[in-house]
């Protein structure tokens, strides 16, 4: 770790110093599909709220089923907590923390954590690479490879378009996809298409479409091969 921060030059930011920072959201989105894996495959609501200062952010972000998908229409089905540190490098971000998973509504389904570590680069395209590593019930590695990019369309709104990858161990795949016998595998890609709306200069609307593929066959055996998520985002910063 001290020859990777040698060799990119870590530099204090003496910006990230400054007020709290505030952030809220929600997300409508037609399911909730969370690493390929179809979680709830009717309409959810998807609150979050962030707070971050002199670079450690601490989210609140959960998960509404909208109908009765799991019996329990309206339910608060999922719960996360997640605490991170970021700083600059010379050649990107570096990021590290946790985020700890809770089922409130959900019998027999367990809380979990993972750690966090991820960097983001200034390259074009932002790529950034991001592994998490469950260190209770999965105890599993999942490792997601990502970029995006604004694409201009001559009017105000923008295109914004992403596109990622993903990898989980053999414990992770088990466990979070339910496949027994599952290896270690490439398991999902996505790319989801966003046009932001600002309103004011501390809020934004942004409708997105996404599609998910199942790279890996046991996954597509469980899920079929894509899905495609359609949602709205709001959000306000202050």
């Amino acid at each position: 770790p001290v020859l990777f921060a040698l060799l990119l030059g870590c530099s204090s930011d003496a910006s990230a110093l400054g007020p709290v920072e505030f952030e809220a959201g929600a997300s409508l989105l037609s399911k909730y599909v969370w690493r390929g894996a179809i979680l709830t495959d009717e309409p959810v609501l998807q609150p979050s709220v962030t707070a971050g200062f002199m670079g450690l952010s601490l989210n609140l972000w959960g998960n509404v089923d909208l109908t009765d998908y799991k019996n329990e229409q309206s339910s608060l089905s999922e719960i996360d907590y997640t605490l991170t540190w970021s700083g600059n490098l010379v050649l990107g971000e570096l990021s590290a923390g946790a985020v700890l998973y809770t089922f409130p509504t959900i019998e027999g389904a367990d809380p979990t954590t993972e750690l966090i570590l991820g960097l983001e680069t200034f390259l074009p395209g932002s790529p950034a690479l991001t592994i998490y590593q469950d260190i209770d019930r999965a105890d599993g590695t999942y490792i997601l490879l990502g970029a995006g990019q604004s694409v201009p369309l001559g009017m105000p709104p923008k295109l914004d378009v992403s596109a990622s990858i993903g990898w989980g161990s053999a414990s992770h795949n088990r466990y979070n996809y339910g496949v027994a016998g599952m290896k270690s595998a490439c398991t999902d890609a996505a790319v989801t298409l966003g046009m932001p709306f600002g309103l004011g200069e501390t809020f934004s609307v942004a409708p997105t479409v996404s599609y998910i593929l199942r790279v890996n066959k046991d996954m597509r055996d469980a899920y079929d091969t894509g899905t495609v998520v359609f949602g709205v985002t709001a959000s306000a910063g202050f």
